[in-house]
Protein backbone atom coordinates (compact mmCIF):
# COMPACT_ATOMS: atom_id res chain seq x y z
CA UNK A 1 0.00 0.00 0.00
CA UNK A 2 1.35 3.28 -1.12
CA UNK A 3 2.49 5.92 1.49
CA UNK A 4 -0.71 7.97 0.29
CA UNK A 5 -3.36 5.57 0.69
CA UNK A 6 -2.17 5.04 4.19
CA UNK A 7 -2.73 8.94 4.48
CA UNK A 8 -6.19 8.84 3.54
CA UNK A 9 -7.16 5.74 5.18
CA UNK A 10 -5.78 7.42 8.53
CA UNK A 11 -8.12 10.56 7.51
CA UNK A 12 -10.89 8.62 6.41
CA UNK A 13 -10.61 6.89 10.38
CA UNK A 14 -9.99 9.92 11.80
CA UNK A 15 -13.35 11.29 9.98
CA UNK A 16 -15.66 8.48 10.80
CA UNK A 17 -14.06 8.70 15.00
CA UNK A 18 -14.97 11.79 14.89
CA UNK A 19 -18.48 12.34 13.67
CA UNK A 20 -19.49 9.19 15.65
CA UNK A 21 -18.21 10.10 18.71
CA UNK A 22 -19.62 13.61 18.20
CA UNK A 23 -23.07 12.05 17.37
CA UNK A 24 -22.95 10.31 20.63
CA UNK A 25 -22.45 13.00 22.53
CA UNK A 26 -25.00 14.94 21.15
CA UNK A 27 -23.03 18.08 20.35
CA UNK A 28 -23.23 19.96 17.26
CA UNK A 29 -20.60 20.44 15.18
CA UNK A 30 -20.76 24.37 15.71
CA UNK A 31 -20.61 23.84 19.81
CA UNK A 32 -17.49 21.74 19.81
CA UNK A 33 -15.88 23.27 17.35
CA UNK A 34 -16.19 26.68 19.41
CA UNK A 35 -15.56 24.73 22.81
CA UNK A 36 -11.74 23.24 20.72
CA UNK A 37 -11.10 26.66 19.72
CA UNK A 38 -11.03 25.95 15.80
CA UNK A 39 -13.73 27.04 13.07
CA UNK A 40 -16.32 25.25 12.63
CA UNK A 41 -16.05 24.92 8.81
CA UNK A 42 -12.52 23.28 9.23
CA UNK A 43 -13.90 21.03 12.02
CA UNK A 44 -16.62 20.10 9.20
CA UNK A 45 -13.94 19.54 6.32
CA UNK A 46 -12.09 17.27 8.96
CA UNK A 47 -14.92 15.28 10.21
CA UNK A 48 -15.79 14.48 6.22
CA UNK A 49 -12.25 13.67 5.91
CA UNK A 50 -11.60 16.40 3.58
CA UNK A 51 -8.76 18.15 5.26
CA UNK A 52 -5.44 16.80 7.03
CA UNK A 53 -5.49 17.65 10.89
CA UNK A 54 -2.56 18.47 13.19
CA UNK A 55 -1.57 16.51 16.05
CA UNK A 56 -1.74 19.41 18.39
CA UNK A 57 -5.45 20.47 16.75
CA UNK A 58 -6.73 16.69 17.14
CA UNK A 59 -5.89 16.71 20.46
CA UNK A 60 -7.51 19.97 21.14
CA UNK A 61 -10.86 18.20 19.79
CA UNK A 62 -10.54 15.11 21.97
CA UNK A 63 -10.31 17.39 24.88
CA UNK A 64 -13.34 19.61 23.75
CA UNK A 65 -14.91 15.65 23.52
CA UNK A 66 -13.84 14.65 26.62
CA UNK A 67 -11.69 11.51 24.79
CA UNK A 68 -8.67 10.18 24.65
CA UNK A 69 -7.15 10.79 21.16
CA UNK A 70 -6.68 7.32 20.67
CA UNK A 71 -10.53 7.22 20.58
CA UNK A 72 -9.90 9.09 17.24
CA UNK A 73 -7.35 6.86 15.88
CA UNK A 74 -9.40 3.41 16.47
CA UNK A 75 -9.87 1.21 13.47
CA UNK A 76 -12.91 1.63 11.73
CA UNK A 77 -15.34 -1.38 11.97
CA UNK A 78 -15.50 -3.66 9.63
Amino acid sequence: MSSQNKLTRARERIAYNLRALRLKSGLPQDTLSAIAGISQTFFSQVETGKRNISVDTLERIADAMGVDVIDLLQPLPV
